[in-house]
């Protein structure tokens, strides 16, 4: 009917939300081929859809802030598995590795040379950096277009790696039970300027009309 098609026109992610950024040549975790190819048509439109996340990484951490920053890490990852139907078992494959020291951001292979007294070439520290960081990724696309436009444009957090949204901010975009339940909220602390136990939630991949969205933007950009 008009007024079906019409509030499907009318939905959040049924405009282009632009990036200026380069193309990522990244890949999902969740391995599905029609998510690279979408992946790569949001990008021939400039849509911020067409980039990636990247997945936490897994490894000890030694500091309290960095053991509480490490809980919601682990939590994020967990409910990001169970979103992508993706077994917690897996976690070593699909999540991102970071064998630096995160005190003097040096590999553990490099801190070994350097105890040897030797200085590494720049060919081989970078080597070594590759070693050191193997970063996985989640599609843009698997997350609310809403809160992308919010949290990515409208706050500026580009780059920046988003582990917690304030539970206001769901309500707001009216996600409560709309992609984000019970399940998906995070009570413990965090690393923020209180030490109190927040409430609020963790940013999950539950978003399933990416690809309709698509369908009715690229008309308009051919």
């Amino acid at each position: 009917s008009t007024s079906s098609v019409m509030a499907i026109s009318s939905s959040p992610g049924s405009m282009v939300i632009k990036t200026d950024k380069a193309a990522q040549n990244a890949g999902c975790i969740c391995t599905n081929k029609k998510c690279r190819h979408l992946s790569t048509c949001f990008q021939s439109i400039n849509d911020i859809r067409g980039r990636y996340f990247a997945m936490p990484s897994i490894r000890p951490e030694q500091s309290l802030v960095q053991q509480r920053s490490r809980l919601i890490k682990d939590f994020k990852i967990e409910r990001t598995l169970h979103h992508l139907g993706i077994p917690l078992e897996e976690k070593e494959r699909v999540c991102s590795h970071d064998n630096r020291d995160q005190r003097g951001q040096n590999s553990l292979e490099e801190k070994r040379i350097k105890a040897l007294n030797q200085t590494p070439s720049e060919a081989t520290r970078s080597k070594m950096n590759k070693v050191a960081v193997k970063r996985k990724y989640v599609a843009y696309h698997h997350y609310h277009p809403q809160l992308l436009k919010e949290l990515i444009v409208n706050q500026g957090n580009r780059n920046k790696t988003i582990d917690y949204i304030e539970a206001r901010l769901i309500d707001d975009l009216g996600l409560w039970n709309n992609g984000y339940t019970e399940e998906d909220r995070y009570t413990g602390k965090i690393v923020l300027k209180s030490s109190a136990v927040v409430n609020g939630f963790v940013p999950v991949p539950s978003y399933k009309d990416a690809k309709r969205d698509y369908t009715i933007i690229s008309p308009r950009y051919v």
